[in-house]
């Protein structure tokens, strides 16, 4: 998988290997919550040293590249079924939060949007993304833009403000799990399954978490040097091997079962003539008795 793959290419990767239309909304909501939990579970015990972690432990590298990976497969597979343009989502929430959070008025500062409504004008009705964005499409998605391009947007973004100190590897994954919540919340009240009948008021709102959880990912990737496009590959391939291997493992215990029953039968030939005899014999007797009844 190309390292500059456009998200429109890493969604159809995923489609190819995975069907869409057998989880509902809800399940697949709750798989981005479990794979952000994995990737937790790796970064849990160590310190905000991750970035040298990376290329000092290479098993720690690997299963964080993964994990990552297994949770942006979780992503695509949510917003593919809820026919929201991820890109075209994180791009929009990119530029709503330019405007929600002015550089030049919030440069190294750590304050809420509302802090800024004074200058900016944002207030809660407002900072959220809307249908004038145009983020609900049925794929195919835009096949330019491209995860490095959501990235370099994020970093400048994070320098023109001077948050890079805020933006640890542990606090990075601390406000995706923020987000992956705010995302459940939205979702245990789906309104209906099939999402063509959503009403705009949820569908802004859901596009809006997934775009934030998909954000928190990409920084997280970005400050850990981990290549989101790999990572991605293996997780599929290795989920694939998986299924495979469970095909296997099953037709094996099928075989055996039927090898085991062949055994069985073929241990039975031996007694096949006494078998043969003892059916006579029960013959006889039974017509013996039913003549002496007749007397």
């Amino acid at each position: 998988m190309a390292p500059l793959a456009s998200i429109e290419f890493l969604r159809q990767a995923v489609q190819d290997s995975l069907k869409l239309g057998i989880i509902p909304i809800t399940g697949l909501c709750l798989d981005v919550a479990h794979k952000a939990g994995l990737l937790a579970e790796i970064l849990q015990w160590k310190n905000e040293e991750v970035t040298a972690l990376v290329y000092d432990d290479i098993e720690f590298c690997h299963k964080m590249q993964i994990a990552a990976g297994e949770l942006l497969v979780s992503i695509l597979r949510l917003s593919a079924h809820s026919e929201i343009d991820l890109g075209a989502a994180a791009v929009a929430k990119i530029n709503l939060n330019a405007r929600k959070y002015p550089a030049q008025f919030c440069k190294g500062l750590a304050h809420k949007y509302d802090y800024y409504t004074a200058q900016t004008g944002i207030k809660k009705e407002g900072q959220s993304l809307g249908p004038e964005d145009q983020i609900f499409r049925p794929p195919p998605w835009d096949a330019r833009l491209t995860i490095s391009d959501l990235q370099t947007s994020l970093q400048a973004f994070v320098l023109e403000r001077k948050w890079e100190k805020y933006h640890t590897p542990r606090n990075l994954l601390l406000a995706l799990f923020g987000e992956v919540g705010e995302l459940c919340e939205i979702v245990q009240a789906t309104p209906a399954r099939d999402s063509r009948s959503w009403p705009q008021a949820f569908k802004n709102e859901l596009g809006q978490e997934i775009a934030d959880v998909f954000i928190y990912l990409l920084r997280f990737a970005d400050v850990c040097r981990l290549d989101l496009a790999k990572g991605m590959e293996i997780a599929l391939a290795s989920g694939a091997d998986k299924q495979l291997a469970s095909k296997r493992h099953v037709i094996a215990d099928v075989t055996a079962r039927e090898q085991a029953l062949g055994k069985s039968l073929r241990r039975l030939l031996p007694v096949r003539p006494l078998i043969a005899i003892l059916m006579s014999s029960l013959s006889v007797i039974y017509v013996s008795v039913a003549l002496l009844r007749k007397r």
